[in-house]
């Protein structure tokens, strides 16, 4: 424990100096600045995107509707909208008389730019499903589908979503195709890399080109103080003194780039910075969170999130193309001692949504923990332990296999001892996110945690369709093909619904998904600030709502 003590103030003392104010010759006082601990950059290399930004892009851009906490679709910088009766057609009327950051004008011309220029980013999940994109007056815009999509408005509400100014959309050049995957500053040898790169991208460069986002300019609260960003130190918004919905509270939010999720929660007891913990940037972990519970000069707040993080098992590799033999797998596993281990912030389900989602199938049920049985299946299977050495062999080699740890590497350590018990071993592989996707993708794995992006989006068919792309777990199933095809057909939510629940309950009869973890949101922050409020959408906009949070 002294020893752990030692670590605490070392990591204070650390970030104690990285955490130090700014400039403060802005008349400005603590009290008007809002002070965020994070765990890294608000953008990736030169990327202004709402798609590359997390923190910053839901107070810098909007969107055109936002969701109530019923997750119904509620106005924004569009006033009002129709729908047509194939649902197939949504004409949305804009609001007058508001502004870019640069003085230009928000109207249809702006949102069709962003549509048409920003199809390979921002709007990539609505152009999957978009016809055309009309300008029917100044201020009337007009999406017209090619199929229905009943949660096209939950898409619509994302921040990957937001309006970004015309005037910061610029047509990419090969220079920056490549600067964009290197670093700020070019170092020794880059030059030559950098030539490679632009000469790679000019040869496949098509008559269409693709565009950027050259400088965060939208219609938000808050405006992006570039001269403040210290990349991997700390960046800045400042107050949009003419927004629309009237005064935001803060004349400006600071985030301080603080990686390790210890150093965060004492930066925030120790008074450095008011708040954390509430993006994926910026997580806690169970005991920094039970310690903050625990300090009453601070608050922490929770919400439910759709999206789960699933631990599937690959189907195409034997012996676990046999539905049977992943029933044993699933058997073996403990999930109240997988539960006892996360906290009560996370919460253990049989996938692929959480229990609050509104397309959760409430008929799915986790298997139950059964050591026997599983030992049971497997020695029927003719998977045995021929040589005494504990670990079971089929096809002549011995069953040692890997899990590709994700973002909880103590539950794969878990999971190893289970397996452990019947037999079946089990290393522990952590890859970088980068190469996780690719392996993923290329089905290059025994055991492994599954991102799930149709977490607020809830669009099953991208990870259970043999068409959705890299997110797919190729589930080569005529029957359940069939079943997405009427589900992405739907045009009615209660029949979307129950569209979502047979292709839930067909996927959970694969035994593919052993187990999935849903993840609440969690912010903690000083007593005296109000109340933070997590917005229903996903946590890459859940910082929406500071402009305007409530004193206590």
């Amino acid at each position: 424990m002294k020893k752990l003590g030692v670590v605490a103030v070392i990591l204070l003392l650390v970030w104690g100096l990285i955490l130090t104010f700014q400039d403060k010759d802005t008349g400005e006082t603590d009290s008007d600045i809002l002070t965020i601990a994070t765990g890294r950059d608000a953008t990736r290399t030169s990327d202004y995107s709402p798609y590359g930004m997390w923190e910053p892009a839901a107070l810098i851009y909007e969107t055109l509707v936002n969701l109530d906490a019923g997750c119904n679709p509620v106005p924004c910088l569009a006033e009002s909208w129709t729908v047509s009766q194939d649902g197939k057609t949504y004409v949305f009327s804009l609001r007058k008389g508001i502004s870019f950051h640069d003085g230009t004008p928000f109207d249809a011309a702006a949102v069709k730019a962003n549509v048409e220029k920003l199809k390979c980013g921002n709007w990539s999940n609505v152009v999957r499903i978009l016809q055309s994109v009309n300008a029917i007056d100044s201020h009337t815009v007009e999406l017209v589908l090619n199929r229905p999509h009943p949660t096209l408005f939950t898409q619509l509400a994302s921040s990957t979503s937001a309006i970004v100014a015309p005037t910061s959309i610029k047509a990419k050049s090969p220079a920056d195709s490549a600067s964009m995957m290197m670093k700020d500053k070019p170092g020794p040898g880059d030059e030559k890399a950098i030539a490679m790169m632009k000469k790679s991208v000019a040869a496949n460069a098509t008559a269409s080109p693709g565009y950027i986002v050259a400088w965060p300019v939208g219609t938000g609260p808050y405006v992006w103080d570039g001269e403040r960003h210290l990349r991997n130190r700390s960046f800045s918004v400042v107050r949009n003194d003419t927004y629309w919905q009237g005064m935001p509270r803060f004349s400006r939010i600071d985030w301080q780039v603080v990686p390790d999720a210890a150093a965060r929660a004492i930066a925030l007891e120790s008074g450095k910075v008011d708040l954390t913990g509430e993006t994926p940037n910026s997580t806690l972990r169970p005991e920094n969170i039970k310690l903050l519970k625990n300090n009453k000069k601070l608050k922490v707040t929770t919400a439910d999130n759709w999206g789960t993080r699933l631990m599937i098992v690959n189907h195409t590799r034997p012996p676990f193309d046999d539905p049977e033999v992943r029933s044993a797998l699933k058997y073996a596993i403990d999930v109240n001692a997988i539960q006892e281990m996360i906290g009560d912030t996370v919460t253990v389900c049989p996938g692929p949504l959480g229990p609050t989602s509104p397309l959760t199938d409430p008929a799915l049920k986790l298997q139950p923990y059964d050591v026997q049985k599983a030992r049971a299946i497997l020695d029927d299977k003719n998977i045995i332990d021929t040589n005494g050495d504990g670990i079971r062999e089929y096809d002549g080699r011995e069953l040692r296999l890997s899990i590709l740890s994700g973002k909880v590497p103590t539950v794969s350590v878990l999971m190893r001892e289970f397996f452990r018990d019947i037999g079946i071993d089990l290393a522990i592989e952590q890859k970088e996110t980068g190469s996780t996707f690719q392996i993923l993708a290329q089905m290059q794995f025994d055991i492994a945690t599954h991102s799930n992006i149709p977490s607020f989006y809830l669009n099953l068919s991208q990870q259970f369709s043999n068409k959705g792309g890299r997110w797919s777990m190729h589930i080569d199933d005529p029957v359940l093909e069939k079943m997405i095809e009427k589900y992405n057909q739907s045009t009615d939510w209660d029949d979307y619904k129950q569209c979502a629940f047979e292709v839930q309950r067909r996927v959970h009869e694969k035994q593919i998904i052993l187990f999935a973890v849903n993840e609440q949101k969690v912010a903690a922050y000083r007593r005296d600030l109000g109340e933070f409020v997590f917005p229903p959408e996903e946590w890459v906009g859940a910082d929406q709502n500071l402009w305007n949070m409530k004193n206590s």
